[in-house]
């Protein structure tokens, strides 16, 4: 499996590279896999790597596997004999299902996986790496029996790494007692807690995320000059409703390549999703 785009930028030594890795899966009687996450839908349409991807795979004799979030046109249009395949992420009820199998030989298995379920919208890939990861950390530190706390902290671990480069983890300890605010504003964030906090008790008990094919974010806009705690309370918000906040590096999403700026936030939003995490757009 490669990552594609740890491959060269450059076009003639991308497509060198890439046949080069195509020909050795061949000897070894191996399928060549590229894993392009966002990378496929934002390359941009004049990036000369496309013609040299397409170039490199319909010159290939064996078969290749593309592994993409999203399915570009492009690729279904220019790639000769592509079959796509959709891999659809798990419901409620399967995520359930694949907590409990990484679990099953846990003792608090049970009550872990419904506790995870709850916190996270993890892919089947993350759930397993994050309890495998969560039991080795158990061990080492005193080899005791594995709780959430051991699996929550592993798949934030994953979290912190996939959004490595264009996020940090911002860390608070304050709370609703340290701000003073106005009747309206406090009633304002008590309504946008009072949302996030019962999102899934109406999108998947209720069964409205099947009803709602968008909008179903939970945004919020802080204005004032410098000074007045708008990131403060942010960090209160996240603390409050016990969930990472990650204070987002515009000056590393944003690219004067537009492809490579929608890939970036594509990464952002995705890992937010997945995770359940709180971010924090901050324009300073």
């Amino acid at each position: 499996m490669v990552a594609v785009d740890a491959l060269p930028r450059d076009a003639q030594a991308f497509g060198d590279l890439l046949a080069d890795l195509g020909c050795a899966a061949i000897l070894d009687g191996a399928v060549l896999a590229l894993r392009g996450d966002g990378w496929f839908d934002g390359m941009a349409d004049d990036d000369p790597r496309r013609a040299a991807l397409v170039e490199t795979l319909d010159a290939l004799p064996g078969p290749v596997a593309l592994l993409v979030e999203g399915r570009p046109a492009w690729l279904q249009r220019r790639l000769r004999g592509l079959l796509a395949l959709s891999f659809l992420a798990p419901d409620a009820d399967r995520a359930l299902a694949c907590w409990r199998d990484a679990l099953d030989d846990t003792p608090e298995g049970e009550h872990i996986a419904h506790e995870m379920i709850a916190r996270f919208r993890a892919l089947p890939g993350a759930i397993y790496g994050a309890v495998d990861a969560a039991r080795r950390r158990a061990a080492l530190d005193d080899g005791g029996a594995l709780t959430a706390a051991d699996v929550a902290l592993a798949m934030e671990g994953q979290v912190e790494q996939a959004l490595s480069g264009v996020a940090d983890r911002v860390e608070g300890s304050l709370g609703w007692q340290d701000v003073v605010l106005p009747d309206e504003v406090r009633e304002a964030l008590f309504d946008l807690r009072a949302q996030a906090r019962h999102r899934a008790q109406v999108f998947e008990a209720w069964g409205f995320r099947r009803k709602l094919d968008y909008g179903r974010g939970l945004g919020c806009l802080f204005s004032g000059p410098p000074g007045t705690g708008k990131t403060m309370m942010a960090g209160i918000l996240a603390r409050d409703l016990g969930l990472p906040l990650y204070r987002v590096d515009l000056s590393r999403v944003v690219s004067k390549w537009v492809g490579e700026t929608e890939k970036n936030l594509a990464r952002v939003f995705s890992e937010a999703e997945r995770a359940q995490v709180i971010l924090l757009f901050d324009e300073a």
